[in-house]
């Protein structure tokens, strides 16, 4: 039996370390699709000012032509996700 220094087994240990570590980066990390999906939020007030509750709010996407439909709070706020 061949009884190696440390500093051999110590250099065989790194170079095995680097190779699993080259391998481990070398291949690709998987490709994520953009997320195409926003939200809009907002406040109707009347002329003078005064928030409007429950009013529908339409929202068009003047490209593809869908719409969606919030209704105002109290304090005339809207939130829409998911467009």
């Amino acid at each position: 039996m061949r009884v190696f220094s440390p500093a051999i087994r110590m250099r065989t240990w790194l170079a095995l370390a680097a190779i699993s570590m080259m391998t481990a980066i070398s291949f690709p990390a998987p490709v994520f699709a953009q997320v195409t999906s926003s939200e809009i939020r907002g406040q109707i007030v009347s002329d003078e000012g005064v928030p409007v509750s429950d009013a529908t709010v339409l929202i068009t996407h003047v490209p593809s032509g869908t719409a969606s439909r919030a209704t105002t709070g109290p304090g005339g706020q809207f939130f829409q996700s998911g467009l």
